[in-house]
């Protein structure tokens, strides 16, 4: 049986392959080659609408262009309901601290390596 793989989609990256204005090289090799579903914790759908708002208050991009973003993005990721209990998110926290990330990037890295 063969190995299946699933992959954790951060929020730059969902970014990057939605608005033009995000893309890179990088990010388009490593779309053309990706699965259809990707995993994202639950503070994913937070982050995208964070960068959104933010690129929409520059003038960087329109209301309808955030509207279609959210949509495309999310249409493709599947959202892991966590970290819930106090003591998930204590040990995520943990794991911040010893990878120096930001507790966002540290739970993509605990749900990828849970999975």
């Amino acid at each position: 049986q063969g190995l299946v793989s699933l992959i954790v989609l951060d929020a730059s990256a969902a970014l990057s392959q939605t608005l033009a204005s995000q893309a890179s090289c990088a990010s388009d090799l490593f779309f053309d080659q990706a699965p259809q579903l990707f995993h994202a914790p639950a503070v994913f759908p937070v982050e995208i609408r964070n960068a959104l708002s933010g690129l929409e208050r520059r003038g960087l991009i329109k209301p309808s262009e955030t509207d279609l973003a959210i949509e495309l993005i999310e249409e493709g990721v599947a959202i892991v309901d966590w970290p819930q209990p106090r003591a998930e998110m204590t040990l995520v926290f943990g794991l911040a601290r010893q990878e120096r990330l930001s507790f966002y990037d540290a739970c993509y890295l605990d749900l990828a390596q849970r999975e």
